[in-house]
Parts: C-alpha cells; structure tokens; sequence
C-alpha cells in the first residue's frame, strides 16, 4: 500500500504523486485489492487522487485564463490601432472642412462686397435720374435688377475659377515637392548619404535594439577608417608613380622651352648672345624704376617674354647704337650666311639629341618622342603610366 502521507512529502508535484499512486496499485496483491476480510481500504490514496484530479482542472482553467487575457491583449492592440488610423482620418477629414469653409466663407464674402457694391449702384443711378427728372419704368428696373443678378453669378463663378486654379496650383506643387524628395533621396542613396526614411529606421533600431546599433556604428566607424587609410595609400602611391614618371618628361620640357625660346630671340637678334653682357650692364645703369622691369624681361618674367625680350633688345640698341655688323663684301655675306647656318644646324641638332620620354615596357626597343611635339609626349607618358 502506498503511503500517502510519505510521497505527498517529498515534494512531489500531482502528475508525479499519480504516476507513483498507479506504480503501487499495480504491485499490491489482488486479494488486497478486492478488499479481503480483515483489511481497512486506504481512504488517503483516494484523496490524493481527487487532489490530482483537482490541480488538473486548476492548471487547466490557469492556461485558459491565459490564452484569454492573451486574446484580449491582441484585440486591444488592433483596437488602439483602429483609433490610431480613426484619429488620423478625422484629422484629414477637419482639416478639409476647414479649407472648404474657408473657401466657402471668400466666395460669401465676395458675394456680399459684390451685392453692396450693385445696391449702391442702383441707388446712385436712382439719384441720378430723379435730380434729372426722369424716372425709370418697372420694366427697366427689372432688367437691371437682372443684370445686376447676372454680374453677380460671373462674379461668382469667376471667384470659383480662381479659387480651383489655385487648388490646382498647390497640388502640382504638392506632387513637384513629392518628386523632388524622391530625387534627393536617390541622389543621397547614390552618394553613400542617408535618406530621411534611412533616419527614420536607424532610430527605430536604436530604440528597439540599442546594443545592435552601437555594434553597428562601430563597425561603420571601423570600416570607413579603413577605407579611407586605404584610399589614401593608393593615392600616394599613384601620385608617387606619377611624379617618378612626369620628371623625365618635366626637364624634357623645360629643356625644349628653353632652347625655343633662345632659338626665337636669336632669329631676330642673332647677336643677342654676344650683347647680352653689355646689355646687362646697360640695365645697371638705369634708374631704379626701369631697372627692375628689364630685369623680369630677361629672367622670363613678362607676360610676353618673347615680344618684351625683342623690344628691350631694339631699346639697347638704339639707346647705346649698337647694332648688328654689316658685311662689306659678298665673301663677307656668305661666310656669314654660312656661319648661321650652322648655329642654327648645330641647335637643331642639340634639339633633337634631348632625351625623350621612354616606354615602360622596352619590348619594341627605345622610344624617344621628338622634343617638339608636346602633345605626343604626354599621351605616350599617360599610355605608359596606366
């Protein structure tokens, strides 16, 4: 027999206490179970399972209540939302009526200056014909009086024209600020930038989930450090290239300009050369004011260094009478014709020596760009440098 009282004791809950009374019904011995002569029922196994019996229907009624008061906090949800939307639509509601009424109040309004103004029309006129003895009949009196109705019903219309255009107005302003918002948005997407409805999530997920937000501001935070010290290292490292590359080029250039600028002075002076000591010793000697303007000139300071270098050239030689010599003799003429044509042979050929812009990928041999040709320098330099 199972001893109530024992298992109740150790704490067992009532599915376990009836698993445990069913264990010892089993074992006990049917002569037992039909009750024998001299034996005493156990009374207490019997309460106990009533008692199981009885938090059963507790727990039952306890998970009931629970799905009820779940039931009733679902409904509630979808009722404040229902009022949510409720107010919303009374709000848009009222708020047209209370543009209509507006509406309706001007076209009142203008009804009445526009009544005013008839009445004391008719009461000037009829002023007027009375101090000059006239008087109007019935019928004409009428037709004014139509007329004037008729006035006011154009009037009326008119102001409803009006006030339709400007309702049509600021719709299509409406739906102009409508597109220009989603243009903004789409030009913010596509420059990496956060939209307004972006802002609007973000903070949501901040107030819902503050710790997911923090992680994920500091992983952008990260992400955008890295992506910038790698931009930055990538720019370094081209501009470094770059610069290794345009050098070559850079003295080319200022070489060719050089000798260009040289070549052109001495086909208009050809003795330019041999003058120009004297020509720097005649600038000394001028008074400060012009002294530093000379000096600009020769240095290629000028804004036309070529012009202003010939003009100083011409003022010198005019100012100390130097010029160049005049050959007597028709050997004398020849030889000097000879001698400028082989400076001039002689420059062409240094020209032409300058060292060009080589390729990067020597498979064709050396390349030298011609030291005139500025233009397929730097597209050979750019070809190279990709």
């Amino acid at each position: 027999m199972i001893d109530t009282k024992a298992e109740l004791d150790k704490g067992l809950t009532s599915d376990e206490f009836a698993l445990a009374f069913d264990a010892a019904a089993m074992e006990k011995p049917a002569d037992d179970a039909q009750g024998a002569e001299g034996t005493i029922p156990d009374i207490g196994a019997a309460e106990a399972a009533d008692k199981v019996a009885t938090d059963k229907v507790t727990a039952d009624k306890v998970a009931a209540d629970k799905v009820a008061a779940d039931k009733v906090a679902a409904d509630k949800v979808t009722a404040d939302k229902v009022a949510a939307d409720k107010v919303t639509a009374d709000k848009v509601a009222a708020d047209k009526v209370a543009a209509d009424k507006v509406t309706a109040d001007k076209v009142a309004a203008d009804k009445v200056a526009a009544d005013k103004v008839a009445a004391d029309k008719v009461a000037a006129d009829k002023v007027a014909a009375e101090g000059t003895g006239t008087n109007k009949t019935t019928a004409e009196l009428q037709e004014e009086e139509k007329q004037r109705l008729r006035d006011i019903a154009a009037q009326v219309m008119a102001d409803q024209a009006e006030a339709d255009r400007k309702a049509k107005e600021l719709s299509t302003q409406a739906e102009m600020d409508k597109v220009e918002a989603t243009r903004k948005a789409a030009e913010k997407k596509a420059a990496g930038e956060y939209t307004e409805e972006d802002k609007v999530e973000l903070e949501a997920l901040s107030g819902d989930f503050p710790s997911v937000s923090k992680g994920m501001a500091i992983m952008e935070r990260v992400l955008t450090a890295r992506l910038t010290n790698l931009v930055e290292e990538k720019v370094t490292a081209v501009l470094s290239q770059v610069q290794q590359q345009l050098a070559p080029l850079s003295s080319t250039v200022q070489t060719v300009a050089a000798n260009s600028f040289e070549a052109a002075v001495l086909e208009k002076h050809s003795d330019a050369l041999a003058l120009l000591p004297d020509l720097e010793k005649w600038i000394e000697e001028q008074p400060a004011m012009l002294r530093g303007a000379y000096n600009d000139v020769l240095d290629g300071k000028s804004e036309t260094p070529l012009a202003d270098t010939d003009a100083l050239y011409k003022l010198f030689k005019t100012a100390t009478g130097k010029s160049q010599p005049t050959p007597d003799s028709e050997e004398e003429k020849k030889a000097l014709l000879a001698a400028e044509k082989a400076e001039k042979e002689e420059k062409e050929r240094k020209l032409k020596s300058q060292e060009g812009v080589q390729s990067r990928q020597p498979d064709s041999g050396t390349s030298v760009v011609d030291p005139d040709d500025f233009d397929g320098a730097f597209d050979k330099f750019a070809t190279t440098a990709q």
